[in-house]
Parts: C-alpha cells; structure tokens; sequence
C-alpha cells in the first residue's frame, strides 16, 4: 500500500521517507477493515523519517487536543505522544449521552469495541489516568465496565480504581487468556459480539470484587498465622506469657525495672487496635531509657511492626507515601520536633489519619490548585526523653519515668563488669533468638479484636467520682492495658460472639504497669523521698 500522498508530522521537513507502520499493516494486525480505521480518524504520516500511523485524541466537540503515533506493531516503542502533547481520554468525541460505557487500556481495544458498536473510552496506560482531569466525563454514565488486564497492567488498574469517585459505579470485565478486546476479537472472530456481552454479563460489582480481596487477605492472614502458631504454640498457649516474657528479657541481661519493658510490650501489642498506646520513657540522661525500650522492640519486627528513628523532618509524614497503619512510630531523645511536626504527630496519634491540604500544579494547564491528602492511621508513638515533648503531645502518652536509683546504678556498673569479665556471656547475649515471640505477633494478628470486661463496672466504683481532667484519657489506658493482656492471652481465653472476655488475671497483671504512671499523671501519687523518708521513721 503506497499512500499518494502522506502528511508530514508537525515541525518536520521533507525527507525520504521510510516504511515504519502503515495502515494496511495495523488493519492487518488487529484484524479491523482499513475503512474502519480511517472512520476512527487514523491517518498515515511520516514522523522522523518513517511512515506511522496518527491517533487523534479529541475532546467531547470533536476538536483534535492530542496525537499519539503508532510506531510498531510489537515492540517496547510502539508509541510516541506528539512533542507538547499531554494524555487524555481516547474516544471522548464519541461518548454521547451512553449511560453503559466500558473502560479500556489503549486505542485498539477502542477500536475493536467500536466495531461492534459497544460504547468505550480508553487510557493510555493505566499510569495515565488522572482523576481530576477524566471522573468528571462519568459524572452521568450509570455503568462503568472496566476490563482488567491479566498482568501488571491489571494491577495497575485496580490501585487506582480504589481510589476513584467512578468505582462506586464500575463492574470489573475479565476476558482470561484473552486478556483484552483486542486479544478476544483475534480468537474468536466473528464470535466476539457473544462472547464479549457474556463477559459483561458477568462482570464483577467493584463493591464485591473489595469484599472477596478483603475475604482473601483474612484467609491468607490466617493460613500464615496456623502456619506460625506451629512455630510459637508451647509460648502462645502459657498461661502466664508475661512469665515467659521476663525470662527472656533476663537472658538479654537487662538490668532495670521490668515494669516498664512490660508495659512499653503491652503498649506496642496495641497497635493491632483501634486505639494504639502512645508512650513516652521519660528520665535523665544515662537513665536506661534507650535500653528499656530496645530490650521491648526485640520481641517484635522492625518495619513490619514499628520503624524506629532518630529525627524527622517537618513535613515527613506529610510527604510519607508508606504504610503506618496498625504500627509505631519509635523517636530515640524526642522533645526536640518543630511545631509543624509536633502537630502531625498529635494529629496523627488522636484522629487516626492525617488529613492535609496541598498546592498543586496541573501538568496541563499549569494552573496551581488545592487538593487533599491523607495518611491513614490508626498508629501509635513511643519516644524517649530527657527534656519532654511538647506539652500537648506528652499529654497524650501514658508516661513511664525510669528508676534513677543509686541501688539500680549499682547493678548497672555490676553488670557491665560481669560481661567485661567473659566476653562469651556478651556473645551469648547477641545470639538470643527472638523468633518465637515474632511467630506470636504473626498468630496475634488475627485474634479477636474485641474485648469484655465482665468486671468493668467494679472497677468504674473503685475509681470513684472525684477524677481530673486527666483521667478522660488515663483511664482508656487502664483499659487498653487490660484489652491487650486478654487479647496476648486469646488462645487461653474464652470467646464469646467474636469477643475475647477478659479475667482478673489481665487486670492483676496490669495494675503494677499502669498504676505509678497514673497516679503520677494526675498528680495523687506520693513522692519517693517521702516515702523513703516514712520508712525511714
């Protein structure tokens, strides 16, 4: 096929042309009538010294607005947009008033559907849908069937669709090995009117298609748990794990209070709640702050559990694209974080989500606009301190304050001495495996998430009805403490309609962690000079 004459692409002189693609080629290739093509506004022009084939994008008036050209038909450069040309959707001049309309990846499944007179819009790449710029043109389409690729594309396809206005209205087309229109068309011919309506017909609700992927993850979730419970079940089955739990932080040869560890553990276990247990170690410098909070962050998995820093920048989170659902934020010597920051973080820790407004340009129009941002929780924060956070922040921890006792230093300078002595026990210390209690986070994700407390109307009468304003918030603690106990011991535990009930031993256990920080938080606990000073008389 020899064109008699062709058009030259834009800011292109005369050259010798040479055969790149042509439109016998690509009607050939997709198996679609060269008239049909053409009727599609395809052209043939030479582009950089080759013949190719022009794709106009019009808008809904018919207007050219961008050209893609197609190059090849195979290969990793099969397309070229027009210099200056920006992506938008292909077949807008042709969407009318459709209340049914299917969504595709490219020009040729838009071109097969069209054939057979099924309405269709196409992206040019999963990674080019904009929703700003293209929900707006299904603002009165009833039906949106989106055809989901088989490979990476697919994938891509549903990210965004998740996050789109249009999924409330989309039912997701799979055509199986046949992967696309185009692919359907070239296998079954003059069969595809049939086959392809079936494959709408059976298109999946986005709605459900959410419901099976959140069931799948539930199963998987517990497959790896089953699988990690084999692997944990002498320690997740204890009675009393909090046994288990000091031995094994006397085998890293901590020295200190074990009530904090305990409780810092218990704090972190929470994250697989709604209401995440911020905390602050607090004390003097070379108090063992940093040691008791290490010696806590052993018996769970760094990153997948907690990611520990030393600093972050204003708008770290703002700018963070990672997951921090269901984990802890861990700040080593916190205090020192700028307003901005501290905000974030409070915001973060009390709301569950950040919730943020942005400037942004359009990459089209180059006009700045506002849009809204958000990273979502619920997450927790642990930090230590020498010199306290910011009042609103701290007023959100339950705080631990270390034991600055000269008989703990005592034990301290014992201890170094001990393992400067035999550097074999230093090395044992190295080799401690924690694997078991990391398999037990894995089984402990997918315990019951709720919790009785059959005696929580004693304990409301213990505390009375004098409180301060602090207790709002200290007294979700002793809850929360109590919530993760029963929830650390479930397999020990009853059930009952989806929720684990809680025993005295949870509230025995708990009492010892969350009782001084309390007391002290709202101001009724007694000094240790005084008391040191009473027991002296």
């Amino acid at each position: 096929h020899k064109p008699k004459k062709q058009a030259k692409a834009k800011g292109l002189g005369e050259e010798k042309v040479s055969v790149g693609l042509t439109l016998v080629q690509l009607a050939k290739f997709k198996q679609i009538p060269i008239d049909v093509l053409t009727s599609f506004g395809l052209s043939e022009i030479s582009h950089t010294s080759k013949t190719v084939v022009k794709v106009p994008y019009c808008n809904e008036e018919g207007q050219e607005v961008a050209v893609r050209f197609r190059l090849s038909t195979d290969g990793k450069n099969k397309f070229k947009w027009r210099t200056g040309d920006k992506p938008v959707l292909y077949g807008l001049d042709r969407l009318g008033d459709t209340k049914e309309v299917t969504l595709v990846e490219g020009e040729s499944d838009c071109w097969t559907l069209w054939s057979y007179k099924f309405p269709a819009l196409g992206v040019a790449g999963n990674s080019n849908w904009n929703e700003k710029r293209d929900s707006k043109y299904f603002a009165s389409v009833e039906k949106v069937f989106v055809v989901i690729e088989n490979d990476k594309s697919g994938e891509g396809t549903l990210r965004w669709l998740q996050e789109s206005e249009i999924r409330h209205r989309s039912h997701l087309v799979y055509l199986g090995e046949a992967d696309d229109p185009s692919g359907l068309h070239l296998q079954t011919a003059g069969f595809f009117p049939k086959d392809f309506q079936k494959a709408l017909d059976n298109a999946i609700p986005f709605s459900e298609w959410k419901k099976q992927e959140e069931n799948k993850a539930e199963l998987e979730d517990q497959r790896v748990a089953d699988e990690a419970l084999q692997n944990c079940k002498e320690l997740a089955y204890s009675k009393d794990i909090f046994s288990e739990f000091d031995k094994k932080v006397s085998e890293t040869g901590f020295v200190g209070d074990n009530v904090i560890v305990r409780g810092i553990f218990i704090a972190l276990l929470s994250r697989l709640t709604d209401k995440p247990i911020s905390v602050l170690v607090k004390g003097p410098s070379g108090g063992s702050k940093s040691f008791s909070l290490d010696t806590a962050l052993k018996f769970f998995r760094q990153e997948e559990d907690y990611f520990d820093l030393t600093s972050m920048s204003d708008k770290a989170l703002h700018n963070y694209n990672g997951d921090v659902q269901h984990k802890f934020i861990i700040m080593f010597e916190g205090g020192y974080e700028s307003q901005s920051l501290s905000t974030a973080l409070r915001t973060l820790i009390s709301e569950g989500v950040l919730r943020y407004m942005v400037s942004v340009k359009d990459p089209e129009t180059e006009s700045w606009h506002s849009e809204i941002k958000e990273l979502a929780g619920p997450t927790g924060y642990m930090s230590t301190t020498t010199k306290g956070l910011n009042p609103e922040n701290e007023n959100r921890c339950l705080i631990f304050n270390t034991d600055d006792s000269a008989e703990l230093t005592n034990k301290v300078v014992d201890k170094v001495f001990e393992r400067a002595f035999d550097h074999k026990k230093e090395q044992a210390v190295k080799e401690i495996s924690f694997d078991d209690w990391h398999n037990l986070q894995t089984v402990l994700k997918v315990a019951p998430k709720y919790v009785d407390i059959p005696y929580a109307n004693a304990l409301k009468k213990l505390l009375g009805k004098k409180h301060p304003l602090r207790m709002r918030r200290d007294v979700n603690h002793i809850v929360q403490f109590i919530n993760c106990h029963a929830m650390l011991h479930f397999k020990t535990r009853k059930v009952i309609d989806g929720a684990i009930q809680a025993t005295i031993a949870d509230y025995r256990a708990i009492y010892p962690i969350v009782c001084k920080p309390i007391a002290e938080s709202i101001g009724v606990s007694t000094s240790e000079d005084m008391i040191a000073t009473v027991e002296a008389l």
